[in-house]
């Protein structure tokens, strides 16, 4: 186990080691985890270079989006107060504040746990009274995230400290941004099972979008095949007849998967793979719907909540790999 300070790009980064595996998370860059891999496969999306990450950082690794997705008119109202966010993808608001700016680094380390030895990293990101966040969410807080890697599993918490004096609205998710990169030249490849409950938008890009409930058993995308949706969280099957949440993909040509479990708090997914050409497939955890804010005057019909004054929320996501029989 070890925790080592290395460069990427010319970028200070941290890389988590335990046995075989690797994570590396970028601090000075949204908190940012952009990788996670083995000596048989990689299982997040790791930008090529800093120009590619640069380019669309929230579409590597595992970006935290606080708050998540779009806000229509990059506006809504509760409690009282009005929200104005700066408009960064037409009129709307997209992905939050979080992921692109610098975290602290907290502590880094190898310690012991229940599960043995890990290398573990804690990183937070304060916004206090008055600073540059504030002008659009006036509320102070600090978001913690925590990862531990040991062999064969990396586990993620993360928190939101409300230091307001008042609620304040609560959204939040990870764009889960997982690498899929045998498909280019071999689209059989990978295997993709994904716990989807009933689906709340039948918003599609381009004309071919994956059979989405196809992937509740099981699915292998065809060539240039889009995924697209918005869904509550459910289950698939294994297929040994156990429902299970979260996501698994089979890297048939590694003989490996890995199994993505969120924490329940994370109700509603978004499934999103671009124009269906590259390499991955994003598999989004969020705590409320797409623009839930706006969507009803009961906002906590679709996941928004607000986080009491003092008030802290917390959740816990494990990414869990595993050896298989490969199948060539």
């Amino acid at each position: 186990m070890e925790l080592a300070s290395v460069k990427w790009e010319g970028i200070p980064a941290l890389e988590l080691r335990a046995g075989d595996c690797r994570a590396l998370a970028l601090p000075g860059f949204g908190g940012h985890l952009i990788s996670l891999e083995d000596g048989a496969a990689s299982y997040l999306r790791k930008p090529r270079n800093i120009a590619e990450y640069l380019l669309l950082p929230e579409a590597y690794g595992l970006p935290v989006l606080f708050p998540p997705n779009r806000i229509y008119n990059h506006s809504f109202s509760a409690r009282g107060l009005n929200y104005l966010f700066p408009a960064n993808s037409g009129t709307a608001h997209l992905h939050g504040f979080l992921y692109n700016r610098p975290w602290q680094v907290d502590r880094v380390g190898v310690e012991s746990g229940e599960d043995g030895p890990g290398a573990e990293l804690r990183m937070s990101f304060t916004s206090p009274l008055g600073g540059e966040v504030y002008r659009w969410f006036p509320h102070p807080f600090r978001a913690r995230l925590f990862y531990r890697l040991t062999e064969g599993r990396l586990f993620q918490e993360i928190e939101i400290e409300n230091q307001d004096s008042r609620p304040m609205p609560l959204m939040l998710g990870f764009h889960s941004s997982f690498a899929l990169d045998l498909r280019e030249r071999d689209p059989s490849a990978y295997r993709i099972s994904i716990g989807l409950g009933d689906a709340l938008e039948q918003d599609r890009i381009g004309s071919a979008p994956a059979r989405m409930a196809e992937f509740r058993r099981g699915k292998v995308l065809g060539e240039r095949e889009i995924a697209w949706g918005q869904f509550i969280a459910g289950t698939y099957s294994d297929g040994e007849g156990r429902e299970q949440r979260g996501l698994l993909i089979e890297h048939l040509r590694a003989g490996k998967r890995l199994r993505y479990i969120p924490g329940e708090q994370f109700g509603y997914w978004v499934v999103w793979n671009q124009d269906g050409a590259d390499t991955f497939i994003c598999v989004e955890p969020q705590t409320c719907a797409i623009n839930a804010a706006n969507m009803h005057r009961e906002q906590d019909l679709f996941g928004f909540r607000m986080l009491e004054a003092g008030g802290t929320f917390r959740e816990k996501s494990s990414f869990i790999i595993e050896t298989v029989k490969a199948n060539c």
